[in-house]
Parts: structure tokens; sequence; C-alpha cells
């Protein structure tokens, strides 16, 4: 599945984007067949280090800063 997230606010400090349900934040035994995540899909378009504020439940839809 292809995913494309929204991107809400970009400024120096700080990214918001839309996460949908069904995708995790980031990489994780707790669901070790997972073929993408947000951190992987946004370090692949953003050329500067990112690190998530908070995480959301996989199975959440919601605002990821």
């Amino acid at each position: 599945m292809s995913w494309a997230l929204p991107w809400l606010h970009s400024d120096a400090q700080l990214l918001a984007v839309h996460k949908p349900a069904g995708l995790l934040v980031h990489r994780t035994a707790l669901d070790a067949h997972a073929d993408t995540d947000v951190m992987s899909l946004l370090r692949s378009q953003v050329s500067a280090p990112l690190w998530p504020v908070h995480r959301l439940d996989k199975g959440t839809s919601g605002v990821l800063l």
C-alpha cells in the first residue's frame, strides 16, 4: 500500500502531518510484519533529522508532530 501523508504545518523546527489509521508511527517488534511507518516515510522526504514528539496507536488517526 502506498501512503501519502498530508503535511499540515512545516517550519524550521516542527512538522505536523496527518497520520491515518493503520500506519505505525515507527518500526516496532510488536508489529514486525508492517512494511512501512510514518518516520520512514517522512525521513525519505525530508533532508533534516526527524524525531516524533509523541506517537499515536496504529489504529488511531490524527495529527502527529
